[in-house]
């Protein structure tokens, strides 16, 4: 945890801040998705064989909003019977709950300014689009990327090896907003030279637009690199590249050499 410098992630800026919170029984993490929070890391007895509870976010905001400092002690039915402690890690998108909550610890200005950089600067933004085989070379061609673009490298990055670290080191997070996560990073990184496609497994497809012949190995390899260096991640989670193909996006024979490759993904 220590060699990982920027907080990317939900389950490691958690991690620092239960580390604060030693004296605590339990303590999770939200994060608001639609009309609910929703926990995405935790500690504590009573979490090894459940999750935490989801949590109603007009109940909590009520509470949080007659509260100073974004910091609250109340009663939250779906935590039992005792007095727990709320506190608002961003502007309402992350919240840190614990049990019982002494009221002398608060999260530091480090943990505050870390979350908020992690949402605001560092992976705010929508998640991918998921992978649409039958129209996939028409959406390429379509993307204002490829104006000025005559080849497409595309590659499949398994990102299975990563996720399963991330897990590994933080095991009562949710495996599945690591890949998400993941899924913003990537998004970040590309937007500018290429588009990135969610799959079912937990991989990408990453087209890189170019003006002359790319090679697709290398542009996946060094973005790969770059997730690695990133994350501090052990040389053997490395995202992986599963398959690659370069496509002329002027022929139209393109469409099958790309289906054919889509077709074949493991």
């Amino acid at each position: 945890m220590a060699a990982i410098d920027h907080h990317y992630l939900y389950p490691f800026l958690a991690a620092e801040a239960f580390a604060e919170f030693s004296a605590d029984d339990r303590g999770a993490l939200y994060c608001l998705s639609d009309e609910r929070y929703i926990p995405v890391s935790w500690y504590g007895h009573g979490f090894s064989d459940t999750n935490p509870p989801d949590l109603d976010k007009d109940t909590i905001l009520a509470i949080l909003d007659e509260a100073e400092d974004g910091r609250a002690r109340s009663f939250v039915p779906a935590w039992g019977e005792s007095l727990v402690s709320l506190e608002l890690m961003t502007d309402r998108e992350m919240i840190l709950v614990r049990s019982p909550g002494n009221e002398v610890f608060q999260a530091s200005l480090a943990i505050r300014l870390a979350a908020m950089e992690f949402r605001t600067t560092r992976l705010h933004g929508d998640l991918p689009a998921t992978l649409s085989p039958d129209n996939y070379f028409s959406a390429l061609r379509a993307d204002p990327g490829s104006r000025c673009a005559l080849e497409a490298g595309i590659y499949e990055l398994n990102l299975e090896p990563f996720v399963s670290w991330c897990v590994s080191v933080c095991p009562h997070a949710q495996r599945a907003f690591f890949l998400l996560d993941f899924l913003r990073f990537l998004q970040a990184v590309a937007h500018d030279t290429a588009t990135v496609r969610s799959t079912e497994q937990e991989s990408a497809i990453i087209s890189h637009f170019s003006p002359r012949a790319a090679d697709p190995e290398l542009l996946g390899f060094q973005l790969a690199a770059s997730m690695h260096r990133v994350f501090a991640a052990p040389a053997n989670t490395i995202p992986h590249i599963e398959s690659f193909i370069s496509i002329d996006l002027r022929e139209s024979g393109s469409a099958n050499l790309l289906a054919s490759f889509l077709s074949e993904r493991r």
